[in-house]
């Protein structure tokens, strides 16, 4: 089960405001035509990346893709730490991440 990602509240004193809540996320870009299948970001944080069944390369996990896009997503603070880790093992650096 996926944990719930991090989040920031802010609550107002005032009577009759509105409480907003921001998710921190991460945004993860991956350079898919340049991977090599080397299983290492998929291994390290299988809850974001994931080997595509078609073409065998790396893939951002389908509940974090932005538009539906493969190769980019916005990943909850929670897994910035293990989608750095999995940028810093690519081999052949086609994983990109912004915080």
């Amino acid at each position: 089960m996926t944990p719930l990602p991090s989040r920031l509240t802010w609550k107002s004193a005032l009577p009759g405001h509105v409480n907003v809540e921001v998710w921190s996320v991460v945004k993860v870009t991956i350079d898919r035509p340049g991977c090599i299948s080397c299983e290492n970001c998929w291994t390290l944080c299988p809850d974001i990346f994931e080997q595509n069944p078609d073409d065998g390369l790396s893939e951002v996990a389908e509940q974090y893709r932005v538009d539906g896009n493969p190769a980019e997503g916005e990943v909850p603070e929670d897994f910035a730490d293990c989608t750095v880790e999995a940028a810093d093992s690519c081999p052949v650096t086609v994983i990109f991440v912004e915080e």
